[in-house]
């Protein structure tokens, strides 16, 4: 592996992380906000995997061009 591989696979670890925390504090807040836990944990899930298309989409993987949606749906489905 490559500087520029190890750099890529660490920011992704990073995000990851990053998502995890999204996720709970979302998921945190909306229970304690007395939001039924399958509501709350939808709208967490969600945040997190907006937050991972996001990070992984700009800091990770650095594309420059424009998000379409075919790209967006695929990430979903994967995701």
């Amino acid at each position: 592996m490559n500087k520029k591989n190890i750099t890529t696979l660490a920011r992704f670890g990073i995000v990851g992380a990053g998502n995890t925390l999204v996720d709970f504090a979302v998921f945190f807040l909306l229970t304690s906000l007395r939001v039924p836990y399958l509501a709350a944990q939808l709208f967490s899930y969600s945040a997190g995997a907006a937050n991972s298309y996001i990070w992984n989409r700009t800091w990770t993987f650095q594309v420059k061009e424009k998000a379409h949606g075919a790209e967006i749906v695929r990430f979903i489905i994967i995701n």
